[in-house]
Parts: C-alpha cells; sequence; structure tokens
C-alpha cells in the first residue's frame, strides 16, 4: 500500500485514502471539486487485499494462450512484453515471446503476472488455464505468497512499458492481451461475467473511448465515489466516463454524440476554410486534405490528425480560423472519439427501451453495448424480459412463462445497423460459467461506412451482444 501511494496525487492522498478508511465525514467541502468532476484511475491506488487466495504462475509449462489474461474480470492478471534491459536483476522469469504479432515490432521476452493486492481470488484464470494440471496456475493463500509477488508485480510495474499500445489497429485485435486495459481493479463481485468484455473493449480502444453508462451494475462498478476503475495511460488518454439515470441513458449518450458530431463538423468546416485561403501553405493544404479524407475514420483520423496538428501550431499568423485551430478544444477532436453506450438488459430491455429504440433510428454514429445477465442483477437476480423461458430467477420459481425478449432482431430491423453477440469462452471452457452474461454491440452505421469487427476469442461462458457503429472502421 505504502509503495502505491509513493507520489500518488493530492486527490489520492487527501480524499480517496480517508474516505476508504471511513473517514470520509470528516472531510472539508473544499476537498471536492465545485463542479462535481474526479479524477480517473483511481482505483489502481486502492489495494484492497481481499482475498484468501491469489493464482501464481510458472514459466516452464505455460503455452503463452494468454486465456487467463482475457477472462479474468478485474485486469489483475496480464501478459507483459519486455526487452532484455528491461528485465536485468529481474524476480520473475521471463520466456522468449511465441507471439508472432509482437514479433513484427522487435524480440520479446514474455511473462504472466497478478496483482495480489487487486486480485478478488476467483480463480477463473485457473479454470479456463489448459496448462494449469501441470501447474501453470495454481492458486496459493495469500498469506504465504504475497510479498513475493507483490515484489514481482512492483519490479514491473517501474520496469516494463506496455509494448502493443503502438501496433497497428489490426494488429491490436491479434494481441489484444499484450495491451493497456483501461478497466482495472473495479468492485464487481469476484468472477464478474461482464467486467471482462468492458476491459477487453477498453484494450483495444481506450484511449479514444466517451462512455454514456446506465445506472446498474455497470455504474456501480465502474464509478462509486472515490473508486474509478476507467484509467488513462502515460500521455493522459483514456476513456471518458459518466453516468445517466436508469431511464435515459441512451438519449444521454444521443446528445454527446450530437454534440461531439456538430463540434467536429464545424472542425471539419474551419479547416476546409484555411485549405481554401490563397495564402495557405501547401504543405498545410495537403494536411488537411489527408485529414478531412481520414476524419471519419479510429485510426486514420488520428494519424492525419497528429501531423494536422504539428502543422497547425506552428502557424503564427494571427487569423481568427488558425487560432481556431490551434485551440487544445478543437485539436481534441481530430481524433474521432469511440462513442460507446452501455449498460445492462435492465435498461435496454426494459425502462430504457424507448428511448434506445428512438436513438437506433435517428441516423448517427454510435455503439451500444448491452451487458445482459438475463435477470435484474444489481436488484437480487429478479426475472426480467430478458430471463429465457423457462429460467428460474427471483419472482419466477417455477420458470418463467414468456419468452426472452429479442432485442438483436429489433435491432437488426433497422438496415444501418450492424448487431452482432460474442460468447467469449464457449468453445474453450467447458465446466459451467460462474455468472452468465450475455452481451449485444449494437452499431448504427452513418452512411453505410464498413466497419472493424470486434473479435474476442476467449474468456468465460459468457456472451456479449454489440451494436457497432462506423466508429470501428
Amino acid at each position: 500500500m505504502e509503495k502505491a501511494l509513493v507520489g500518488a496525487p493530492d486527490f489520492i492522498r487527501k480524499v480517496m485514502m480517508p474516505t476508504a478508511l471511513g473517514q470520509g465525514n470528516a472531510l472539508p467541502v473544499s476537498a471536492f471539486t465545485r463542479n462535481g468532476d474526479m479524477m480517473t484511475g483511481t482505483t489502481h491506488f486502492y489495494k484492497r487485499g481481499i482475498a484468501v487466495s491469489v493464482p501464481t504462475w510458472q514459466a516452464d509449462t505455460c503455452i503463452q494462450c494468454m486465456q487467463c489474461a482475457i477472462v479474468c474480470p478485474h485486469a489483475v492478471i496480464r501478459p507483459y512484453l519486455a526487452t532484455e534491459e528491461e528485465i536485468k536483476d529481474s524476480p520473475i522469469k521471463f520466456l522468449d515471446s511465441k507471439n508472432p504479432t509482437a514479433a513484427k515490432y522487435g524480440k520479446f521476452k514474455f511473462a504472466i503476472q497478478a496483482s495480489p493486492l487487486d486480485c478478488t481470488g476467483c480463480g477463473v484464470c485457473v479454470k479456463v488455464c489448459p496448462t494449469a494440471a501441470k501447474g501453470t496456475l495454481a492458486m496459493h493463500n495469500i498469506e504465504k505468497v504475497e510479498h513475493a509477488e507483490y515484489n514481482k508485480q512492483i519490479f514491473l510495474d517501474d520496469h516494463v512499458s506496455y509494448k502493443a499500445d503502438g501496433f497497428s489497429l489490426d494488429d491490436r485485435e491479434k494481441a489484444i492481451a499484450f495491451r493497456m486495459p483501461h478497466f482495472e481493479f473495479h468492485g464487481a463481485c469476484a468472477g464478474c461475467g461482464e467486467t471482462a468484455y468492458i476491459t477487453q473493449f477498453t484494450r483495444l480502444f481506450g484511449q479514444k473511448m466517451i462512455i454514456a453508462n446506465a445506472t446498474g451494475c455497470s455504474s456501480i462498478y465502474g464509478f462509486s465515489f472515490p473508486y474509478s476503475p476507467y484509467n488513462t495511460d502515460k500521455n493522459g488518454h483514456g476513456p471518458a466516463w459518466a453516468n445517466s439515470l436508469f431511464e435515459d441513458n441512451a438519449e444521454f449518450g444521443y446528445g454527446m454524440v450530437v454534440a461531439i458530431s456538430q463540434r467536429r463538423d464545424k472542425v471539419k468546416e474551419i479547416a476546409a476554410r484555411v485549405a481554401k485561403n490563397a495564402e495557405c501553405p501547401e504543405e498545410l493544404k495537403k494536411a488537411i486534405a489527408n485529414w478531412l479524407e481520414r476524419a471519419h475514420e479510429i485510426e486514420g483520423s488520428e494519424i492525419t490528425g497528429n501531423i494536422l496538428r504539428a502543422m497547425i501550431n506552428q502557424q503564427t499568423c494571427d487569423c481568427p480560423d488558425i487560432k481556431f485551430l490551434q485551440a487544445q478544444e478543437n485539436q481534441e477532436l481530430l481524433r474521432k472519439p469511440v462513442m460507446v453506450i452501455q449498460g445492462g438488459d435492465g435498461w435496454a430491455y426494459d425502462i430504457g427501451f424507448g428511448g434506445l429504440d428512438h436513438i437506433m433510428a435517428s441516423g448517427l454514429d454510435f455503439t451500444i453495448m448491452v451487458i445482459d445477465t438475463e435477470v435484474y442483477s444489481n436488484t437480487g437476480g429478479q426475472k426480467s424480459k430478458a430471463t429465457p423461458l423457462g429460467a428460474v430467477a427471483r419472482f419466477a420459481a417455477a420458470g418463467k412463462r414468456t419468452d426472452k425478449k429479442d432485442i438483436a432482431t429489433i435491432a437488426m430491423s433497422y438496415t444501418n445497423a450492424y448487431v452482432a453477440s460474442i460468447n467469449m469462452g464457449a468453445t474453450v471452457v467447458s465446466e459451467p460459467t460462474l455468472i452468465l452474461t450475455n452481451v449485444y454491440v449494437i452499431i448504427a452505421l452513418e452512411n453505410q461506412i464498413t466497419v472493424f469487427m470486434l473479435i474476442i476469442t476467449y474468456s468465460i461462458n459468457s456472451a456479449v451482444h454489440f451494436f457497432f457503429t462506423s466508429s470501428f472502421k
């Protein structure tokens, strides 16, 4: 704990830790921001140490499948790519990396490590490990291994950087587990069947995500003051997250989508006007043209936007259009954000369905992720419209008498929507899942632009239904 707090921001030391220790009522009003916002990534500093047993890794029998890192509900266990220089004097045994995608970017060493004080002890990683019987992953009493395992984690945090964060979009998918998760160490139940999907989503697009989150399980573990599991990278980039009411999250997210869309349209308009100016340098005209051509793409807008930003900042004229493009709040929009509206089945199927259906008909560009546990999880597991026919749940002790509402078919009735249902471990794990989760992702496609499909191959027996937008170009 002491190590985690060294150099921690003032908010962590003066607000979060006193609150975590039950001393929140003693905090003065002046300790809080006037507008109610809060720094993200605070769970990184809160080493709860609640697990009775934690996983340990043995290198000799590991086949580097990384299923453990994909399924971990709390992003506790992770694979690491390291250079020879980074692992001098390492307390961890590293292997030669076998990942063909990583090999394209250099020669790396490989290791897996779990953070013992952030682990909840669910053991899902051991359940999915194909070589667990050989001792690759095993659960050990935390009192016996905490000191050694925590020192290993500290070494990795201090010496080993995330290599895959610089991979291309296609390579990110193939080496997703090596990327930094922008969702970690939250307060979801041990073995939660929902959170691994959010973790993988943030591994792919976390640096660019703007999230509107419906009230429910995902809002409680997504943010309960002062704990924020959505974190940033070394450049300060990460998901922007906000929670609305249970019943209006679709409209809440829709407002964000409209606002960002209009602001980006204004930036495009001003940039095009600058390019038409006779005094505009040819290099700047070319940079503007390249960005305008790829402004609708996730990766393309970032690549061309970085070039355009550098050239715009070199301009010294006082014209209003250049000053507009040099403003930080406008330069942030050069990179297209991934707009995500997410929540559970209670929101999407029931109380928020009217709004969800409304925004699906808007024709705008956004992504909806429905985390469907087939019951009202946050209030104890009552039956819902998402509960399948015959399933036993609270208030349906003899089995539900009606069919499950088919939200995917409803979404597909809109011809500009792409709908996907993902089960992150159906062909990997033979044992029953700890918590069944269906996740729907609906992608509403603006102008029928081709989309990039997110494919996640490993996890517990849960399904995710995604409705995607052109954000995944």
